[in-house]
């Protein structure tokens, strides 16, 4: 079932949703930032799918659940009371980042629980009924984008957003396009789909035909494929203004090498955008809430519906933000090192 399940003991355990990279990214941080901290504390990670490879491609061991990256909820409970079954000791501390099936697991080991989030829905949804099991949640956004469901009030600790440190700044643009081969007059926007294959939220046909309109040259379009390679390179792979990727883990140098970025209303991505100041324009079909309540609260984001955005509407979304210079988004930022606080905080209260 699970890969390579640690043989030493850890006493703090991050679990990782594995839907996308924007729960394990944001954990690495943590977590450093938490070694220092708790110098010395044992700390292991656990995900799966998208995470998991996230987890490896920076140097991480990881448990490595075998999951496809949207599970169902029972499933995973089994596989985490098979894992925590598997774990002696057991950790003191479990932290979960969105995976909620890990909550009824560690309650019934009697392993203490926090939950990183930075969304809630509808307070009878089952999923936020089984929050009333975490000892405590950290909510990594600000306060006021969703109601607070009234049986968490005291156990919601709101410590803005969880952007990670950045290795490039848009300082370092010219540095940044000399190591990815790209004029250094060029302009350059970078398409970042997230878990969003383009079989669940098909944009290509929209984003070519904007991309012919636009009048900017010379021009380079980064489009980070991801599962969609193959498929797309038929079509634009040979094109020179197009710089098709399968992956790129250096995503900072990718952001600051580009005026503007597109999502299909990822929000990590989106409020990584407006930390480094890079416009943003969010694409989406309304299937995901959280995203797409979340990205309409960045001023220097453009939200799009995919289903009535038009190439032409999308071309003077693409001028208008490559045009603008939104100033870096420092004041909802800091959640990283609250977080780690809060963790920290967490752990000393547990008993010995």
């Amino acid at each position: 079932m699970e890969d390579g399940v640690t043989s030493q003991p850890v006493e703090i355990l991050f679990v990782s949703r594995g839907r996308g990279r924007g729960h394990a990214v944001p954990d690495m941080a943590i977590a450093k930032e938490l070694g220092t901290l708790l110098p010395g504390v044992r700390m292991g990670f656990v995900s799966y799918a998208a995470g998991a490879d996230s987890y490896r491609a920076c140097g991480y061991n990881v448990t490595d659940l075998r999951k496809p990256d949207n599970p169902s909820f029972s499933e995973m409970v089994t596989t985490f009371g098979r894992l925590f079954g598997k774990m002696e000791p057991l950790p003191q501390l479990v932290v979960s980042h969105e995976e909620f099936s890990v909550l009824p697991a560690a309650e019934i080991f009697g392993v203490p629980c926090v939950f990183i989030t930075d969304f809630f829905t509808d307070p009878s949804n089952t999923s936020m009924e089984i929050l009333k099991y975490a000892r405590e949640i950290v909510f990594t956004a600000e306060q006021g984008l969703y109601t607070e469901p009234p049986y968490l009030h005291g156990k919601v600790h709101y410590v803005g957003r969880a952007v990670r440190p950045f290795e490039y700044t848009l300082a370092d643009r010219h540095r940044a396009r000399v190591e990815l081969d790209i004029p250094v007059d060029a302009t350059v926007v970078f398409l970042q789909p997230g878990g969003w294959i383009e079989q669940r939220l098909p944009i290509a046909d929209l984003l070519i035909a904007a991309w012919d309109l636009l009048a900017y040259r010379p021009k380079r379009l980064i489009w980070l494929a991801g599962r969609d390679y193959d498929g797309l390179y038929s079509r634009i792979g040979k094109r020179t203004d197009v710089i098709l990727l399968r992956e790129d883990w250096n995503m900072d140098r990718l952001m600051a090498a580009s005026n503007l970025l597109i999502t299909k209303a990822n929000r990590l991505t989106v409020y990584e955008a407006a930390a480094l100041g890079l416009p943003s324009i969010s694409i989406s079909s309304l299937l995901n809430w959280p995203d797409d309540v979340a990205v309409l609260h960045v001023p220097s984001n453009a939200a799009l519906v995919a289903e009535t955005t038009s190439p032409e509407l999308l071309v003077k979304a693409l001028a208008h933000g490559i045009d603008s210079q939104p100033r870096p988004a420092r004041e909802v930022s800091g959640g990283v090192h609250g977080a780690a606080q809060r963790l920290a905080h967490c752990f000393d209260q547990m008993p010995v």
